[in-house]
């Protein structure tokens, strides 16, 4: 049986481009070791609990340039999209909810399980 990194390593190596670079490692460790540019977009869809969504966020957050455009799928998990929201609030910096579409059930074809996009003001 074929596994999931197999069929995205098949699929990246399809659609790379010379821009397009891919880490296998955990995020903490990426964005205290690797990362340095300023983010346009960041989605994130990783591990849900409450503790890796909220430090999802708090890592990535220094380097989400103004205007910025955070993803977060699965907010219909009740603990997913009050996290993301507490961390909104209680963040020095200014954001603002553009899209928050919770679905009737999971797995719907439209937005899966719920998707928020926030844009950083600040």
């Amino acid at each position: 049986k074929e596994m999931v990194k197999d069929i995205f390593m098949r699929q990246y190596a399809l659609f790379q481009t010379p821009s397009s670079t891919f880490y296998e490692m955990d995020y903490e460790e990426y964005f205290r070791n690797i990362h340095k540019e300023k983010i346009g977009v960041y989605f994130y869809d990783g591990d849900h609990n409450r503790i890796h969504q909220l430090r999802a966020l708090e890592y990535a957050e220094p380097f989400w340039a103004q205007n910025a455009y955070i993803m977060i799928d699965d907010t219909n998990d009740q603990g997913i999209y009050d996290v993301t929201f507490g961390f909104m609030s209680r963040s020095k910096e200014e954001y603002a909810p553009v899209f928050n579409e919770k679905t009737p059930n999971m797995g719907h074809p439209t937005f899966w399980n719920g998707l928020l996009i926030f844009k950083k003001l600040s």
